[in-house]
């Protein structure tokens, strides 16, 4: 379901933008303000959310000054913005995500942003053995990014129909069931210090920075609950978000369910489901009035896990992804 907002297409003729590499400490801020105002005017029920773009940015971008790269105007508006990440560094296969401004959506920023993308691109995988495929997605109307994309040689990415993106929603203006925990076990708020080094063993996701996982610690916006057993060990643990600022651009109260993990040797005693309604409960009280996740259509185990506290599937508004060979 779009959000009320819409693209005001081809608004924007100027060509005279400047365009330089982003620079994730200064130019946090105004991207994730771009970010924020396009899923208003598209869709905000789908990822990659403000913080998932964050993770990406400060986490999966390799060589930022080559990897990044920033549209502005004369008068310093933001315009559009481009990064290109890799879940690692050497052997991985990059993926350009673009973000535009919806009142500057034109067919030139858009060949723009492409056509700094693929030769970045190629740059990458003149420096890896393996063969590189380049993948990207349409933006918003994508009657824009279709057309370049294929001009460019991208071809739609077949459907997996074994393992493909689903998403899930929960409302929550009812009250919520209190976690059952085992004796001795606790949920409370991950700390810094050591507890940063026993949630990095615990994780079991690509790793996260530190300086992003230190803002994630200091904001009342991400919420990381773990499991403590008696002994201090942590056993599980559910990572939880929200945008204030998408709330006021879109009239939407959404919070998501980002990261949910429990021990391999701790499964079956109901970790993972205290831990998930502790989350819940943490973004009722912050305001959200729905959650949504997202997660693989073979990943049975979590979906069992997350209808068994009323979460239900909806459709999605994820845009259409597109690849390209490099040889």
């Amino acid at each position: 379901m779009p959000a009320s907002g819409s693209l005001n297409r081809g608004a924007y003729h100027n060509p005279g933008y400047t365009t330089r590499p982003a620079v994730y400490e200064y130019d946090q801020q105004a991207v994730i303000a771009l970010l924020v105002a396009y899923r208003a005017a598209t869709c905000v029920r789908v990822y990659p959310t403000a913080w998932r773009f964050r993770l990406l940015w400060s986490s999966r971008v390799w060589e930022p000054s080559l990897d990044t790269r920033l549209w502005q105007d004369r008068d310093g508006q933001t315009l559009g913005f481009a990064m290109l990440w890799r879940r690692v560094r050497m052997g991985g296969n990059p993926v350009l995500e673009p973000v535009v401004h919806p009142a500057f959506v034109n067919t030139g920023l858009v060949d723009a942003m492409l056509h700094w993308g693929l030769a970045r691109a190629r740059q990458i995988a003149e420096n890896q053995v393996e063969p590189v495929t380049l993948y990207s997605s349409t933006l918003a109307p994508p009657v824009f990014s279709e057309r370049n994309l294929q001009a460019s040689g991208f071809a739609p990415l077949p459907p997996n129909l074994a393992s493909h993106n689903i998403y899930f929603s929960k409302p929550l203006q009812n009250a919520l069931p209190k976690p059952e925990l085992p004796p001795g076990c606790r949920i409370r708020p991950l700390a810094a210090g050591s507890d940063l080094e026993k949630y990095g063993a615990l994780y079991g996701f690509a790793v996260v920075s530190p300086q992003h996982r230190l803002d994630q610690l200091v904001s009342d916006e991400y919420h990381l609950l773990v499991v403590e057993a008696s002994d201090g060990a942590l056993l599980a643990y559910c990572e939880s978000s929200l945008c204030r600022a998408e709330w006021q651009a879109s009239d939407m109260k959404i919070g998501w369910i980002d990261y949910i993990e429990t021990d391999p040797e701790q499964r079956g005693c109901g970790l993972g489901k205290a831990v998930l309604l502790a989350s819940l409960a943490r973004l009722r009280a912050s305001g959200v009035e729905e959650t949504l996740l997202v997660t693989a259509s073979d990943n049975t185990t979590a979906i069992h896990l997350y209808q068994s506290v009323g979460f239900e599937r909806v459709e999605s508004c994820e845009a259409l992804s597109y690849q390209l060979q490099l040889g």
